[in-house]
């Protein structure tokens, strides 16, 4: 049993700041190479995801062809299923043939590229990662497109065989970690940084009300673990759910295997 003795938290109001620069340049070139293979009416849009929630994708359309370019980091993995959705309320009937079955496909280096011809484009994407920030274009082209992971530098080459990787590292001292965290978080425009901790119950959990004044919200939330008797420090696995108090419902959640846990939300 992993017994956390204590629970830092660094709380930073910042700015909606999701995607990171290389995303976005990525995302960017991205729409350039559309254009340039004669796809109009582009739309992009960015989204953060955690695992397991899926994002719809819709574009109408029964003639030509329809395609979604999905973006994120290389370290992230998305899973992408065609026809797992439905059309809005308010889309006009079209001649589809008939729905298909979804088509699942993965990722590969942070890159996924759907397409539907003659016929809607309706997708979903779901994180399999813990979380991960998104950029989603979709287009009208004549043709089904070409492979995109060339072009974008998105190329998978050969891996080794999976080895064993040990036990886990070590993480740093809870002080050294929340010092990183609070500079990380000034250095990303945080425009308020604040420290708390609270002491977690026997078996590892606890609760922490606080009230979040209107605005975007990072907490940042790391534990320290205390030996045990034969003097051995257990491995430290935080999971973080952040709910609102009137609905109960869930704002944010991090269920990584990791010492350190994030969440963000933004309140009104």
């Amino acid at each position: 049993m992993r017994i956390v003795s204590c629970l830092a938290f660094v709380v930073a109001l910042v700015l909606p700041r999701i995607a990171l620069a290389s995303l976005s340049d990525d995302a960017r070139r991205a729409t350039e190479l559309l254009a340039e293979k004669g796809a109009v009416n582009i739309e992009r849009r960015t989204v953060f995801v955690e695992e397991g929630h899926p994002t719809a994708i819709f574009r109408a359309g029964a003639t030509g062809c329809r395609v979604a370019v999905v973006l994120s980091s290389r370290s992230v993995s998305f899973v992408g299923a065609l026809g797992a959705v439905s059309p809005p309320e308010d889309t006009p009937p079209q001649k589809t043939g008939g729905p298909a079955p979804p088509s699942r496909r993965e990722s590969m280096a942070g890159l996924l590229v759907m397409s539907a011809c003659s016929q809607p484009l309706m997708a979903a994407v779901t994180m399999a990662s813990a979380r991960g920030a998104l950029e989603i274009l979709t287009a009208e082209m004549p043709a089904e497109p070409t492979d995109f992971a060339s072009e974008l530098g998105r190329e998978v080459g050969p891996t080794a065989p999976r080895g064993d990787p040990g036990p886990p590292l070590l993480p740093a001292s809870l002080i050294e970690r929340r010092r990183r965290a609070e500079e990380r978080a000034r250095a990303e425009g945080a425009t308020n940084v604040l420290p708390l901790e609270m002491k977690a119950g026997q078996g590892g959990n606890g609760e922490l009300a606080m009230r979040l004044p209107p605005g975007c919200h990072r907490l940042d939330v790391m534990a320290d673990a205390s030996a045990s008797e034969s003097g051995v420090v257990p491995p430290i696995d935080v999971d973080v759910e952040l709910r609102g108090v009137a609905e109960n419902d869930v704002l944010a959640r991090d269920r990584g295997e990791t010492p350190d846990a994030r969440v963000e939300a933004c309140v009104a």
